[in-house]
């Protein structure tokens, strides 16, 4: 159970501010939803971790793990998601997989595209909950300005340079 120790003094102007705006009835019911929300989060993470952990042995060599369940071609930040969305979405030969990541040699690529084809059913379980964990952050993300938010902005900068 969250405690008020355990809330900044940011996030308690923050849940004041909701409560008074009427976003939340109380500020037991906001943090009750804040408990839900980062419950929910951790689930769909936990169960990205679990899968990335049940993918079949031996991974490739050129494969090295971090933390959370990730895996990254050894050297580069390319990860085995990214590969594997590439793969899903019908790139399947190495030639052009290469081309679209040419810092990794030939050899690596196909090491990996190997590792896909001879377990796509274990690696599109692990596309797919990485893909939820990523919704999962973008659904908690604030939007940024529009375009048109931008260039009214740059237009009343420059207006008040003039």
């Amino acid at each position: 159970m969250i405690s008020e120790g355990d809330i900044s003094s940011e996030n308690a102007q923050f849940l004041e501010a909701a409560v008074a705006r009427g976003v939340f009835p109380s500020r037991e019911a906001a943090l009750d939803q804040a408990v839900r929300l980062l419950r929910r989060r951790q689930e769909v993470f936990d169960e990205f971790e679990r899968i990335a952990r049940e993918l079949p042995a031996p991974l490739p060599a050129v494969l090295e793990g971090r933390p959370g369940g990730i895996f990254v071609v050894r050297g580069h930040r390319i990860t085995l998601h990214l590969i594997a969305e590439f793969y899903f979405g019908g790139m399947r030969e190495a030639a052009a997989m290469h081309d679209q990541f040419p810092t990794l040699s030939l050899a690596d690529v196909q090491q990996v595209l190997s590792y896909i084809e001879r377990h796509e059913s274990a690696l599109r379980a692990y596309h797919e909950a990485n893909l939820r964990c990523c919704e999962e952050w973008k659904s908690e993300s604030k939007p940024g300005p529009s375009i048109e938010e931008m260039r009214e902005r740059m237009a009343k900068i420059r207006a008040a340079r003039a």
